[in-house]
């Protein structure tokens, strides 16, 4: 990939894990320093993939933990709710998990897509905008780091489950891994709209309304997708199954 300096464009020299990690430093931790690959070619296949990449890291740590919730007692999501360890599993509760991990994954699909609409002002040149736009799925690099929390959690989760948090050192595990859990959680919301905010600045100079409008929308799109995936298709599905329960009465 000749011009381009992104890591997870030379994901074939580097190795994918090695390249794709690396990259998600760099867009965390510089965000400034990283939007200025946009002055290069930048791929937007590779953005879309390293976009892609990430939902499903986050939406595999969120389904798994969400899952070991549920199935530990604590009601996470309807959609599992009526699964326990007891009962007899049916097509309908794999289903359900199916489901689940869809309406995660739809999740964070949306809140990651949603910021391109930002990215590409119309005063910049058509190829300064696609660029623009390819780092906008970069950003989403930030919420590869939920797997930390994710993890967390559900080590405190079963550890709850096999009674250790009764013993003195295992309720301060399990508080310290709550606690642990929930800072890290909050640190990875702020680097990611900090992050957003610090790339559309450095690819839009002189333009810092249109960054600050992005971190006011940005709740109200998570709020927004928070709705559609954890209300709505939980909903159509539920549709679904009652409509097929119908039909075999």
């Amino acid at each position: 990939m000749a011009g381009t300096q992104v890591p997870f464009a030379h994901r074939n020299l580097l190795g994918f894990w090695r390249a794709y990690w690396r990259t998600v430093l760099q867009v965390t931790f510089r965000p400034r320093r990283f939007a200025l690959h946009a002055f290069r070619p930048v791929e937007y296949g590779d953005a879309r993939f390293f976009q892609h990449v990430t939902v499903l890291l986050a939406s595999l740590a969120v389904a798994a933990l969400m899952i070991v919730a549920s199935h530990c007692g604590y009601p996470v999501s309807p959609l599992i709710a009526r699964l326990t360890p007891a009962t007899r599993i049916e097509p309908f509760d794999i289903a359900a998990h199916v489901v689940l991990f869809g309406s995660i994954w739809l999740f964070f699909f949306l809140i990651t897509g949603l910021n391109s609409y930002f990215f590409h002002p119309a005063h910049l040149p058509i190829e300064q905008q696609n660029r623009a736009v390819a780092m906008s799925y970069y950003a989403s690099g930030p919420l590869a780091w939920v797997v930390g929390p994710s993890l967390l959690l559900i080590a405190a989760i079963l550890l709850q489950r096999a009674n250790l948090a009764r013993l003195p050192i295992g309720g301060f595990l399990v508080l310290g891994l709550c606690t642990v859990a929930a800072a890290t959680a909050f640190f990875i919301g702020l680097f990611w709209l900090m992050t957003t905010k610090c790339l559309s600045e450095g690819l839009i100079p002189n333009v810092r309304r249109r960054a600050s409008a992005l971190i006011m929308v940005q709740p109200i799109m998570v709020l927004v997708a928070l709705g559609v995936s954890y209300l709505l298709v939980p909903l159509v599905y539920f549709l679904a199954v009652a409509f097929i329960d119908s039909l075999r009465a």
